[in-house]
């Protein structure tokens, strides 16, 4: 009968069972191989996917099942595109903006002020 001791795994076994492993996945594709064959399964299968894209898509050049990714040169902000219904819709809904206009931003005084109204300390 096996004791505790003979159960145990030494380091050199286990840096072997790893070099083992190592050689055993480098028999199969490369992660950009594979990465490929999904993406390319993704579409044979008529199933979305997200795409970069250079310029907005057009309805001619764009596909059905795909969201486009397009970073505007003037905001430097990426935009989503699809098509639907025929025509190119952009999806996300921020419209470009850069940021919030100042005055539409609470100051912390406003703030503590609008939490004493809503949430009144009691003494």
């Amino acid at each position: 009968m096996p004791t505790a001791q003979q159960k145990l795994v030494t380091l050199a076994q286990l840096q072997m069972q790893a070099e083992r492993i190592k050689l055993e996945l480098a028999k199969y594709p490369q992660t950009e191989v594979m990465n490929q064959a999904i993406t390319d399964k993704i579409a044979s299968e008529n199933l979305s996917s997200l795409q970069t894209s250079d310029t907005i898509p057009t309805p001619e050049t764009a596909k059905g099942n795909s969201l486009y990714l397009y970073k505007n040169p003037d905001s430097q902000k990426f935009e989503i595109y699809a098509l639907t219904g025929g025509k190119i819709e952009r999806l996300d809904d921020d419209e470009g903006a850069g940021s919030i206009p100042q005055d539409q931003i609470a100051t912390d005084g406003e703030v503590e002020e609008m939490l004493n109204e809503v949430f009144p300390q009691t003494l």
